[in-house]
């Protein structure tokens, strides 16, 4: 791999590894990633959420849990996270059982992200030198009914 220098003069290789560090965590039990994501604020989720209540029936069924727009997860395409704490932590596939069975208080179950969100979370983890399919769950209702 081709080492690039970053504006602060430090190698991609280095930065990738920065990364991973910082955001990756590891218990004894269980593996999760930070993801560090910005929501828009608090004005932008005050006007999701109006938006969302003042939708017409069933053209929303749940919100994005960054930034709180509205989803249609029958007929829309999304993510969903499971979460451990929090929904920005989130936990690899490969712990999903073990955090059932045995964090009861620390499973926060699954939770929608809409496709911008999604987007940001799936970019920091190939950032970070990681499968996004590890952490995140991309979902297209369509095309699952027409192949359902």
């Amino acid at each position: 791999m081709k080492k690039t220098s970053n504006l602060k003069g430090e190698s991609i290789m280095e930065t990738k590894k920065e990364i991973k560090d910082n955001t990756l965590h590891r218990d004894e039990h269980i593996e999760w990633f930070e993801a560090n994501v910005n929501y828009g604020g608090h004005e932008m989720w005050k006007r999701n959420e109006v938006a969302f209540n003042n939708a017409p029936n069933h053209k929303y069924d749940e919100q994005c849990c960054i930034c709180n727009k509205g989803m249609n997860t029958q007929t829309g395409k999304g993510y969903q996270t499971r979460g451990y704490a929090n929904p920005l932590s989130l936990v690899h596939q490969k712990d999903h059982d073990h955090l059932e069975k045995n964090l009861r208080g620390s499973d926060m179950g699954c939770y929608y992200v809409g496709s911008e969100c999604g987007k940001k979370i799936k970019k920091s983890l190939i950032d970070a030198g990681l499968n996004w399919k590890d952490y995140i769950y991309y979902f297209d209702a369509k095309k699952e009914r027409a192949n359902g």
